[in-house]
């Protein structure tokens, strides 16, 4: 038995040394003794001997030095929180900033580190101090692992995401130095890895996809409905699953030859040629088809598989299929029915989508960001006569314009480098019979218009490095929150693409233009939670404008449910007029971030980019973080604002006042 020494500086925080020797001992069990080793306690040079020195402190290494027999095997305990906590953590208000409360400053910024590591990088962290405690009156948030009784008693708003776990990566070093070639560990270190947030790292992703190969896919033949086995060149069965057992008489108890077991008419068709694809034969008055696979090695066999399916399983191929596209995703899940409103505007849309559905035209789909274009398209797929056809959503924002041609429309085996070796079919030819959801249309580049656009003229299409036509029966609905007639007066968007879309056009109005809807949807989105909102707190979202609409909803519901009040959001107001939807121009931008900052100064505060960034989505603004930075690079180069380091973020100047003045109609 190997043994692990966990190093610790000292013994006061006894809990989480227990805690950690715990997850350890929980995965290795018995595959490994584990020690405490305490640096405070060490004699000066007092010899340390261990298979694996396991270090709660990365700085511990300048210590160990001293006492360790050998350096050779030394791991850091890198951090990690459990999957469970990272919920309420998301559902702190963007910008929002948040007191992080350890034991320690040191040990607080280990766990700040640790969570921008994870992914946490929409709120602002400050670092509490328990021997310096004052200060941060301002601050409504507080993270803490397991010291709740350290965080500042004004603070409202308290999340304890436990203990600090041992990180994935760090528990499969430990693996690897133990040399634990034990199923049940490996089996027991992946539920864990379960339990964890873990960043994506390709060391972990490997371990994982090593699991799904060595284990779940020997399962699965094992347990598989076909018959299947796998014969050497001597003729020797090397591998079978539990179905060719029960069929041949196979059995792991002695050697099994393959011609001692089955038919000799069977034995002749394995042995007529190399490969066999879908062969008919009869067993038992059992009709299958067969397949075989031979492998060569130096123009040798060295053996072949045979796969084996019965005649009720092909019959059943349907149903498995309908299954499979199910659990892949080319199958919608909402209906009309699943449509919550009370709002007669959005009677009126329903009831013309239902309409539209009916018929087998193009449609468009327009809205803001978070309306619920997706499950109108959805929805219409499901009325329509293409209901059990495959649908397939592409957000087409959301893939590289590099790549965006090759997944639309497939690709050939060499057509780029690190193509498929067999190419891959594209999602048009994925969604053959049913519908393809192309979100974010709008977004797309001009020479993909011109692709995009020969798809809705032909009806046929041809793959990245292909020379052949393939013809496509596929609806298409498309959906965006751009202002395509103001795109295309721009020369943005193609003018002939637009018409081809905009067969059959239906809006979805935004939630501040519905508020009937708000209170049922809201309630929806609890689940039966208790408490309920009071009458005050339903009276606030009426006056909201909800930038996020349905899905800003949601988000706030789900606050609710974790800390039983609103967003502070929810009941601010930055007075800023809504600008005309669409891709607003540079000069109304402008304007927006000094209107922002104006007010905000006028209040007695500066503000920040996030801040601005947030208040611009409110009134349907939408820039990214470079763009933002450069409007304000090029409102301080006018003259117009000034920016200061901290707290005081950006602040206007009189000739900013008056540039806000002359624009004040925009």
């Amino acid at each position: 038995m190997k043994r692990i020494s966990i190093v610790y500086r000292n013994e006061e925080n006894s809990l989480v040394m227990q805690h950690l020797e715990a997850v350890i001992h929980s995965v290795f069990r018995d595959s490994a003794e584990l020690r405490g080793i305490y640096i405070s306690r060490l004699r000066p040079r007092e010899p340390v001997d261990a298979d694996i020195y396991l270090l709660s402190d990365r700085r511990l290494i300048f210590d160990l030095r001293e006492h360790a027999v050998s350096m050779h095997n030394v791991v850091f305990m890198d951090r990690s929180i459990l999957r469970s906590s990272l919920g309420e953590i998301r559902a702190i208000p963007p910008g929002s900033e948040v007191l992080i409360v350890n034991d320690t400053r040191d040990t607080a910024e280990e766990t700040a580190v640790m969570l921008y590591g994870l992914g946490v990088d929409h709120v602002r962290f400050t670092l509490f101090d328990p021997e310096n405690p004052g200060g941060h009156e301002d601050v409504r948030y507080a993270i803490t692992p397991a010291e709740p009784a350290l965080v500042p008693p004004h603070i409202p708003h308290v999340i304890d995401c436990g203990y600090r776990e041992i990180s994935f990566e760090t528990m499969m070093e430990i693996e690897r130095l133990l040399g634990a070639d034990d199923p049940e560990i490996t089996s027991r270190l992946v539920d864990y890895g379960m339990k964890i947030i873990e960043p994506a790292r390709t060391s972990a992703a490997n371990y994982l996809n090593r699991f799904l190969r060595e284990k779940l896919l020997d399962e699965y033949l094992y347990y598989s409905e076909d018959v299947t086995f796998a014969v050497n060149n001597s003729g020797e069965v090397v591998f079978f699953n539990q179905k060719a057992a029960a069929l041949f008489g196979f059995s792991h108890d002695r050697r099994i030859l393959l011609r001692e077991h089955i038919p000799e008419d069977l034995l002749t068709l394995l042995y007529s040629t190399d490969n066999i694809l879908k062969a008919a034969c009869t067993l038992n008055e059992t009709h299958y088809t067969l397949d075989k696979k031979s492998f060569l090695s130096a123009e040798s066999s060295i053996g072949f598989t045979v796969n084996m399916r019965d005649e009720m399983s092909i019959v059943n191929s349907e149903t498995v299929l309908s299954n499979a596209l199910k659990k892949s995703g080319l199958v919608a899940r909402y209906r009309f029915s699943d449509i919550m409103y009370t709002s007669e505007i959005m009677k009126r849309t329903v009831r013309r989508a239902q309409i539209v559905a009916g018929t087998d035209h193009t449609v468009l789909i327009l809205g803001e960001s978070g309306v619920g274009k997706e499950i109108f398209a959805q929805a219409i797929h499901n009325a329509s006569s293409r209901k059990d056809r495959p649908f397939l959503g592409v957000n087409c924002a959301s893939i590289p314009e590099s790549l965006l041609e090759s997944e639309l429309f497939g690709y050939e085996e060499g057509a780029f480098t690190g193509a498929r070796k067999h190419g891959r079919a594209g999602f048009f030819e994925r969604a053959r019979g049913g519908t393809i959801f192309l979100d974010e249309i709008g977004d797309i580049r001009p020479q993909m218009q011109a692709s995009l656009l020969r798809v809705l003229q032909e009806k046929q299409i041809m793959r990245v490095g292909g020379s052949q036509v393939i013809d496509i029966d596929v609806r298409v609905v498309a959906a965006t929150n751009r202002n395509l007639p103001e795109k295309v007066q721009s020369g943005e968007f193609r003018d002939d693409l637009y018409y081809r879309l905009n067969v059959m056009q239906i809006t979805i109005p935004p939630l501040r233009k519905r508020k009937a809807d708000i209170r049922p949807l809201f309630d929806y989105f609890l689940e039966n939670s208790h408490p309920l909102p009071t009458p005050a707190m339903y009276e606030k979202m009426q006056h909201h404008s909800w930038p996020g609409n349905v899905r800003e909803l949601e988000n706030c519901a789900l606050y609710f449910k974790t800390f039983h009040t609103l967003p502070e959001t929810i009941s601010e107001d930055a007075g800023i007029r809504e600008t005309p939807q669409g891709l607003p121009s540079q000069t109304r931008i402008d304007v927006a971030i000094l209107r922002i900052i104006s007010d905000s100064n006028a209040a007695g505060r500066g503000i920040g980019r996030t801040r601005i960034q947030y208040l611009l989505e409110s009134v349907h603004i939408t820039v990214s973080d470079i763009q933002l930075r450069k409007r304000l690079a090029h409102l301080k180069q006018r003259g117009f604002i000034e920016i200061h380091k901290g707290r005081r973020g950006a602040t206007i100047t009189p000739a900013g006042l008056q540039y806000l003045a002359e624009n004040a109609t925009l």
